[in-house]
């Protein structure tokens, strides 16, 4: 069993946290008001390291903001709830080039919901984020991205489904991650997915949309960017010499035989 220890500290007002798994440490807040990082070609400004969170009864501040679930290696989550975090919801960035290395290559997660996460709901990101399974994941209300994949090679998500994502529902931006999308909703009313090549989106029902700059495959709803057509204009399937109707187009019924040289090559009406 991995040791976990905890820190903490004051300095300039900000509570810092820094959690120790097996002498690794992760620093999950240090951000000062004022400091900008760089996030998809945008630039954020930290505004308040003070969020708050209302339920009607009283509102909220949470002391010691931070991530849902940290991976730094190969993990199986299951049938899980997280709720009103100061952060990524899964948050899964891992590289073994890191100066402590990670390494999340090959985890999965199945029906995960989510609910009021200030980042994304969940973000892949660095070189060691690769060949994970997600599946039926439920993002509602985030200041993020619902699902963000910034992975090098890309990983599958199958089912999922976003609502009131700040960002918009999902990203697939890495650029050699060729991650794939099967049957993933997004509700409207909220901005709109942005998918890069080579992923590949196949199926759901996306009413948020995609943007305009997407170069991903997306066969979804209206979103077919081929026709797909059947040419006839061959004569053979395989190869034989001396067959008769050279250049004949291929009729409605006509099918194809193999020949006694084991090549598909005749066709009969």
């Amino acid at each position: 069993m991995a040791h976990c220890s905890w820190q903490y500290r004051r300095r300039n007002g900000v509570t810092w946290k820094i959690v120790s798994v097996g002498g690794e440490r992760y620093p999950l807040l240090g951000r000062t008001v004022g400091q900008t990082t760089i996030d998809g070609g945008v630039t954020w400004t930290l505004t308040s390291t003070t969020p708050t969170y209302a339920d009607n009864v009283a509102v909220w501040t949470p002391q010691f903001p931070a991530h849902g679930i940290i991976a730094h290696t190969r993990v199986a989550i299951d049938d899980c709830f997280i709720a009103n975090v100061n952060g990524d919801g899964l948050h899964y960035v891992a590289s073994t080039g890191f100066a402590l290395p990670t390494n999340i290559n090959g985890s999965s997660a199945r029906r995960v919901r989510m609910v009021g996460t200030a980042g994304h709901g969940v973000l892949l990101l660095g070189g060691d984020s690769n060949a994970c399974y997600f599946e039926a994941i439920d993002v509602d209300t985030t200041g993020g991205y619902g699902i963000w994949d910034s992975s090098f090679l890309g990983n599958t998500h199958v089912a999922h489904q976003v609502a009131t994502g700040g960002r918009g529902a999902y990203a697939s931006t890495g650029q050699t991650a060729a991650s794939s999308w099967y049957g993933c909703y997004s509700e409207g009313g909220q901005p709109p997915s942005r998918m890069l090549s080579p992923a590949v989106v196949i199926g759901g029902l996306h009413g948020a949309g995609f943007t305009s700059d997407c170069t991903a495959v997306i066969f979804s709803g209206n979103n077919w960017p081929h026709n797909l057509t059947c040419d006839r204009s061959q004569e053979l399937w395989g190869y034989r010499n001396g067959l008769p109707f050279t250049n004949r187009v291929w009729q409605l019924g006509e099918y194809c035989l193999e020949g006694s040289n084991g090549k598909y090559a005749h066709r009969s009406p």
